[in-house]
């Protein structure tokens, strides 16, 4: 799990459909598109584009 911090050490997160929080990413990998069977060398990474995206926020 990936918890993005920003530079006063408060958690950063998004809010799911529910407006519950979504503290950590994923780092791992998964065997399909949908992020449900984690799978040492599966091909898919859900969270990893979300994380770069709010990452992206966080340096502007």
């Amino acid at each position: 799990m990936i918890a993005l911090v920003d530079q006063e050490g408060n958690i950063r997160c998004r809010y799911n459909k529910e407006n519950m929080p979504i503290l950590y990413y994923s780092g791992l990998n998964y065997e399909e598109k949908e992020g449900t069977m984690p799978k040492l060398n599966g091909k898919y990474h859900p969270d990893r584009e979300i994380l770069i995206e709010d990452i992206k926020k966080l340096l502007k």
